[in-house]
């Protein structure tokens, strides 16, 4: 297990007032990862967090409970743990791979948009496989998606 699978104490200041609160942070890497998996909304986890945290008779006021701090929190764990598997992925990876990709049509993260042309960029290795990019494509000609395939590689 790692040490950041435990909980720390953060110390903070209540807004207003000169004094500092010792808080638990205790949302770990691991929990997030059961939040996503869950698929949990932004104000679902407030309410999963404060009952078990009661179940386990501890005090609700020592910890960071509100659902824009878990969102923040999560946002930040989740940036180090894909900043992690990058690192990670570059000081694993061989010197010769094989580079794979296809262009697809995926739901828009945008309203205005029904669809958009995304292109998936993997690099296979031995029996492992790695999704390295997902950028999206003003249009599909072998142009575009080679200058994207290339700017994936060179990030």
């Amino acid at each position: 297990m790692d040490s950041e699978d435990f909980p720390t104490l953060i110390e903070s200041s209540e807004p207003g007032t000169s004094k500092s609160v010792m808080r638990k942070d205790f949302i770990t890497p691991k929990l997030v990862a059961a939040l996503d998996r869950c698929q949990l909304s932004m104000g679902d986890p407030v309410f999963v967090l404060e009952a078990t945290i009661d179940a386990l008779g501890c005090n609700i006021d020592e910890f960071q409970i509100s659902k824009y701090s878990i969102q923040r929190i999560r946002t930040e764990k989740r940036k180090e743990r894909a900043e992690n598997i990058k690192i990670y992925f570059q000081t694993q990876v061989p010197d010769v791979v094989t580079l794979h990709w296809d262009d697809k049509l995926f739901p828009a993260l945008s309203a205005r948009k029904s669809k958009e042309e995304r292109l998936p960029i993997v690099i296979s290795y031995g029996l492992k496989k790695q999704l390295i990019a997902v950028p999206r494509l003003d249009n599909s000609t072998g142009k575009e998606q080679a200058r994207a395939v290339w700017k994936a590689i060179l990030d």
